[in-house]
């Protein structure tokens, strides 16, 4: 297996020249010396892990650079070598990017505590080289799809923590088909029945996609020479989760990923869609002309097929290949305009020194990874949160003491229910009695780290 392995990396190099080709060589051979006679719990020689990691990367024709950190991430921190003989061996940049991946030792920490300090020290260290998420991504990766072997008293954190960071981490470098994976997996370990059941859900209502295909295979409105594929695509079985706990409905699952050949055919395309069908009013996105993120350019339309709406994405070929490749994509010889630090720059601001704390992960995940909508007090004072908050979440980050006691609020003078999510440009005003009225259900509808501290913390003492 060992054998066959080194073989296969050896065969996927061939797209690097000479040079880079001896160096990923290198790698591999000191991976193998540095974890001889290490096991990882599957039984397997413990260098099949850096060796999968390094698989995952090359599957997007990553740089030498990160072939080689990825080979040697664990290096440092398993093995008696230092940074110091990598830096000798491999140059400064493979030397950083295994630096920021490597974990603290644990010292006098607690477990959170160093779970946060890694947390830290991984973005810092990303501010100056984003292939340091890169390697991370695919780490985690490869650990999670091998989790099952683990105790469950470490699979659940493990997989919350997957799902609270580094699928949002994946998200923001581009990686969405790395991201879908580990929603599924991290949703999996954390809630087998909820997942399968939430999996028979959405087959049920890909049965109406179906039908909806059929009427635009029918009208050959998908067989137009402009097109060169298309596909139905679902989200992944958390991403659906998440969906319908802020109670959308079940067509945002899926969408209709439509491939042209140039930018011209991506708006006659459009054209003809809604020239066919009923397009919906406030559902047109057009990201070819504003585009939002580095990796996605495409229109964006929901239109009426019958009686269900579906959402239809259109891009080229060549951005297709760019959104599949995300990050990755500006690592490519001869590609892409941004350098290193730019493009680190453009994916992840300056990250300052957090102070050590348990509730880390959700910090990060809620401030740094998830949009934000503004909302006002009665005095039009604007409050920063994030998308999804409820007003629940609002009410403990103005005033905890008062939340404890809310029982309802006026959100544009009309009054809601506390578990109402909050929308941007809202201008709310919390209803409370004298007493508390704090419950332990409100730890559902709390989506901020603030809010389900208070709650939790209200509960352990009383």
């Amino acid at each position: 297996m060992l054998i066959d392995m080194k073989r296969s990396l050896r065969e996927r190099s061939v797209y690097l020249d000479e040079e880079d080709r001896l160096l990923v060589e290198k790698a591999i051979v000191f991976a193998e010396r540095a974890h001889h006679g290490q096991r990882r719990m599957t039984g397997e020689a413990y260098v099949m892990h850096p060796y999968h990691v390094c698989e995952i990367v090359m599957e997007y024709g990553a740089d030498v650079t990160t072939i080689c950190a990825a080979l040697l991430h664990d290096v440092v921190e398993d093995t008696d070598y230092t940074l110091s003989d990598i830096r000798q061996l491999f140059g400064d940049d493979v030397s950083l990017v295994v630096e920021g991946v490597t974990k603290i030792t644990k010292g006098t920490f607690s477990k959170e505590e160093r779970a946060a300090v890694n947390a830290n020290k991984l973005l810092c260290t990303a501010t100056e080289d984003i292939r340091v998420l890169l390697v991370k991504i695919a780490d985690r990766l490869h650990n999670m799809r091998t989790l099952g072997i683990k105790k469950i008293e470490k699979r659940i954190p493990y997989a919350n923590e997957t799902l609270l960071f580094f699928a949002p981490l994946a998200k923001r470098l581009g990686l969405s088909k790395r991201q879908k994976e580990l929603e599924e997996l991290g949703f999996y370990y954390i809630n087998q029945k909820k997942y399968e059941v939430l999996q028979t859900i959405i087959d049920q209502y890909g049965v109406i996609m179906k039908r909806v295909v059929g009427v635009l295979v029918e009208e050959k409105v998908l067989d137009d020479e402009g097109i060169s594929e298309w596909t139905v695509r679902k989200r992944s079985i958390y991403e659906a989760y998440s969906l319908l706990q802020e109670h959308a409905c079940l067509r945002n699952v899926y969408e209709i990923e439509v491939i042209t050949h140039t930018i011209l055919e991506c708006y006659q395309l459009l054209g003809k869609f809604h020239r066919l069908h009923a397009p919906v009013e406030g559902m047109f996105k057009d990201e070819i002309a504003n585009p939002t993120s580095l990796f996605c350019s495409q229109l964006m339309t929901t239109v009426l097929v019958g009686e269900v709406l579906v959402t239809i994405c259109i891009k080229t070929k060549d951005e297709k290949k760019r959104e599949e490749k995300g990050a990755f994509a500006y690592f490519e010889k001869g590609k892409g305009d941004l350098g290193i630090q730019q493009l680190t720059n453009a994916i992840i601001p300056a990250v300052s020194l957090y102070p050590i704390q348990t509730e880390l992960q959700d910090v990060l995940a809620f401030e740094l990874f998830q949009t934000q909508v503004i909302v006002f007090t009665k005095s039009l004072t604007p409050i920063s949160l994030p998308k999804g908050a409820t007003a629940i979440d609002y009410a403990f980050y103005l005033q905890p003491d008062h939340a404890k006691k809310m029982t309802g609020v006026l959100i544009n003078e009309v009054k809601k229910p506390i578990y109402t999510v909050l929308q941007d440009m809202d201008v709310v005003e919390v209803i409370s009695e004298e007493h508390e009225t704090i419950h332990e259900k409100w730890l559902t509808y709390s989506q901020t780290s603030q809010a389900l501290q208070h709650i939790h913390a209200h509960f352990q003492v009383n």
